[in-house]
């Protein structure tokens, strides 16, 4: 029984420390960080448009090779903007009205032909703690 307890205390923290994978502190482009899967993403407020920065494991080498970003802005109505490639990052228009009347950022992006589940981030963006 006490291995049973201390396996489940040991999975639920180590769960909530994946969950928490650097979004407590800004990424290598000064941007908030999540993780949807085998790679980060990094959003960068750039007042009129949003830079996605998909970053490896070590919050390092972007790339935009064989990979797409979408954002999609979700608050009084849905807006979905496709990103276009720059050198290592994408950018992505804001809604007419700036970030106003959103309330959360959701993210869908491949990687190096590794597609992870959408991040999402809550608006106004902050760092997690």
């Amino acid at each position: 029984m006490r291995f049973k307890i201390v396996t489940f205390l040991s999975i639920l923290l180590v769960s909530n420390n994946l969950f928490a994978h650097g979004m407590n502190k800004h990424g290598p482009h000064g941007g908030f960080i999540n993780m949807p899967g085998a790679f980060h993403t990094e959003l960068v407020d750039k007042g009129l448009q949003m830079n996605v920065y998909l970053i490896d494991m070590s919050f390092k080498n972007p790339t935009v090779a064989n990979s797409s970003v979408t954002i999609t802005y979700k608050g009084n109505k849905t807006t979905q903007v496709s990103c276009t490639k720059e050198k290592d990052y994408f950018v992505c228009e804001k809604p007419s009205e700036g970030l106003k009347n959103v309330d959360k950022i959701s993210i869908s992006a491949v990687r190096n032909n590794n597609k992870a589940r959408d991040a999402v981030y809550n608006v106004p963006l902050k760092l997690e703690k």
